[in-house]
């Protein structure tokens, strides 16, 4: 009797066999091969694929394109909700990244957070992260479309009355907007009072939702005082400063045991705050990241003794201070940046004040803590740098390369620099500086008296010759940045210069410690 040949199908593959084949492969193959047949698809939502989730929301938000994107939109909203009802005993960090200039994909964001609340999934991480600061909470596209038809029809009706319509559809976005912004924060909220044990969380520098940050303080003293190790409450502030703006209540981090970083505005760090965390019963502080856009004018700089008790107590902490558009003098910041501040990382994002004065300031009092100066402005209408220590005698940057021992990192964008300051920063440094940007354009070539000429201009064997004396003290392949690395907002001053530093700033808020 001849044998029955039984033919082997790739759905007969043992379901371990077919988990260990994905976990070599990237996110999207895993989907391509999901294609295959059931059981494949269902290997695809193994829990050891789902312990860190990146959702990534962008459908653009121009009307000839969002009609189309629907029936899409839809359908990755419904993917998005099996992958948290499938896997929620297993994902541990959640990041939303999401286009916020689109009402679409901000409502989307919203439904992801609100799914995980109503989940209770065993979440330890979750962060947002706009694409910009700025977001579009009038977010149903039908109201946009009912919005639109009662301005059409208003064109075929009186003054008077079109003053009313306009009135009413104003305050119907008002009111949109204003329901987003409350659900948004009533998820936050519950996600802070469930039993699941957060770790960190981050709110992308969103103005709106951490207006508040005395009661997402309460809920996490109350619910999560012994499991937070990361908060995020830093935003990029659009307005003058305001009498009105919440001012943190220093008991409520004494709590919070297990926090050892934090992120937030510069004027909430008081005496009284850091006091707090400066408790011995309470693990040392790691990372402190403040960022200033708008400085009260009655903000009263934190007191020497503070800092020495809270570096004592936190003998590890790095403090990183970043400045955004911030527009007050050096001699304010000089006040308020203490010599006793364990200053690790500067930061300045098209902002004014970065004078010789300040820099060398920074030179001096941080000379055996600062490890990193990142220097941001734009360049002028020449596309040349807007700003020069030539004149001075003795460059700042030079000072600071030469006085900090610990300096690993150096950007300078929009300021002049001279080439044989270049090469000092390189031969001061040596190995130990990993990292050098400095556009070509900004490097300023020789110095005979006549007119000032770029690296970018140069003959190429004397932008070889540069180079290669740089490169041969870092000890590796140096060269300047070509103004095509630039951000176009650097170069063009009527552009959004948000876009030029958002998403550098964003990286400061994801969390290190997700499980792999």
């Amino acid at each position: 009797m001849a044998a029955v040949v039984r033919h082997r199908f790739w759905n007969d593959l043992p379901t371990v066999v077919i988990t260990e084949i994905l976990s070599y492969l990237s996110f999207g193959d895993r989907l391509r091969c999901s294609l295959v047949c059931k059981s494949w698809r269902q290997c695809l939502f193994s829990s050891q694929f789902w312990k860190n989730v990146v959702f990534v929301i962008n459908n653009g938000n121009t009307p000839s394109t969002l009609q189309v994107l629907w029936s899409n939109n839809r359908a990755r909203s419904r993917f998005f909700h099996k992958v948290l009802k499938c896997c929620k005993n297993s994902v541990r960090n959640v990041q939303v990244r999401f286009n916020s200039l689109n009402g679409e994909d901000v409502l989307q964001a919203l439904e992801i957070t609100e799914t995980l609340v109503t989940l209770r999934s065993k979440l330890q991480g979750f962060s947002l992260e706009p694409s910009s600061s700025h977001i579009e909470w009038n977010c149903r596209s039908s109201c946009k479309r009912k919005n639109e038809e009662d301005l059409n029809f208003t064109n075929k009706l009186g003054d008077h009355m079109q003053k009313g319509v306009h009135q009413n559809v104003s305050q119907a976005k008002t009111e949109d907007k204003r329901n987003f912004q409350d659900r948004f924060i009533k998820a936050i909220r519950t996600l802070m009072m469930q039993d699941n044990h957060l770790k960190h969380i981050g709110f992308g520098f969103i103005e709106e939702l951490v207006e508040d940050g005395n009661s997402y303080l309460t809920l996490l003293s109350q619910h999560q005082a012994e499991s937070i190790q990361s908060l995020h409450l830093a935003s990029v502030q659009e307005t003058m400063y305001e009498k009105s703006k919440i001012v943190y209540q220093a008991n409520l981090f004494h709590c919070l045991i297990h926090l050892t970083i934090l992120s937030i505005d510069f004027d909430q760090v008081t005496d009284a705050l850091l006091t707090a965390l400066a408790d011995q019963n309470r693990l040392p502080l790691k990372q402190l990241l403040l960022y200033l856009s708008n400085l009260n004018p009655h903000y009263q700089p934190v007191s020497v003794k503070t800092w020495m008790t809270l570096t004592k107590q936190s003998p590890s902490l790095e403090v990183t201070v970043t400045l955004l558009h911030f527009n007050d003098e050096s001699s304010v910041l000089s006040e308020i940046l203490s010599s006793h501040m364990p200053l690790t990382h500067f930061r300045s994002f098209f902002s004014a004040g970065i004078d010789e004065d300040l820099l060398y300031q920074l030179a001096v009092s941080n000379s055996e803590t600062l490890q990193s100066l990142y220097i941001m402005d734009s360049l002028s209408e020449e596309k040349g740098p807007s700003v020069s220590f030539l004149v001075v005698d003795e460059d700042p940057f030079v000072i600071l390369a030469w006085k900090c021992k610990k300096l690993t990192s150096l950007t300078i964008i929009g300021f002049e620099v001279a080439d044989l300051n270049v090469i000092a920063f390189a031969r001061l440094r040596g190995s130990n500086l990993k990292e050098l940007k400095i556009p070509a354009c900004c490097i300023v070539v020789g110095d005979d008296g006549k007119d000032v000429v770029y690296l970018d201009q140069v003959a190429p064997n004397k932008y070889h010759t540069l180079v290669n004396e740089v490169s041969k003290s870092l000890q590796f392949q140096w060269k300047p940045l070509s103004t095509f690395e630039l951000h176009p907002s650097v170069i063009n001053v009527e552009l959004d210069a948000e876009e030029a530093y958002l998403w550098y700033i964003l990286k400061d808020q994801r969390w290190l410690d997700v499980v792999d």
